[in-house]
């Protein structure tokens, strides 16, 4: 052993150790950590888990409130909706099988009233393109129309002109 006791070389060794051994510690506690902070899926699902725990005591407040507010006779009477709905589906499926072809029997006469065309949805750019088109395409069929009245027309004067053409065709045979 040496003379100095401050220079105990096992002593400072076991010291040394103790320091390696907490720094160890520190740094593993560090990387635990950091690592915790990079693991985004794990954070993501805890934040999910924390507001699912908040959501679900948003329910039971808002439940306990409409259950305070909800009059007896009402509670009482869903009650027994429920308890008959339960024992008998097959009611309630038949007033939701009538209910969902009641909208698709409405669908159908919309669309079949507006002669198959459907709400344009989009840009209002899209829209007047459409309703343009319709007003161009009803102004062809009045054109047409008005082209045959005429037509109709022409072909009614031309006989009228060519009855008195005939007439008077007559007329100066019969005066000779």
């Amino acid at each position: 052993m040496s003379d100095d006791p401050e220079k105990d070389p096992e002593k400072e060794l076991r010291e040394q150790q103790q320091r390696i051994e907490q720094t160890r510690e520190e740094l593993g506690a560090t990387v635990e950590a950091l690592s915790a902070r990079a693991d985004v899926k794990a954070r993501a699902q805890e934040k999910v888990g924390e507001l699912r725990e908040q959501a679900g005591e948003k329910v039971g407040d808002l439940t306990a409130k409409a259950r305070q507010a909800t009059p007896d006779p009402v509670v009482h009477a869903a009650g027994q909706a429920a308890e008959q709905a339960r024992r008998k589906p097959g009611p309630v499926a038949g007033g939701v099988a009538a209910l969902v072809l009641l909208v698709l029997g409405r669908r159908w006469l919309r669309n079949r009233r507006s002669g198959g065309r459907t709400k344009v949805t989009g840009s209002p750019a899209k829209r007047q393109a459409k309703v343009a088109g319709r007003q161009a395409k009803h102004q062809a069929k009045l054109t047409g129309r008005q082209v045959k009245r005429q037509a109709k027309l022409a072909k009614v004067q031309a006989k009228q002109q060519a009855r008195a053409v005939r007439k008077q065709g007559k007329a100066k045979l019969g005066k000779r």
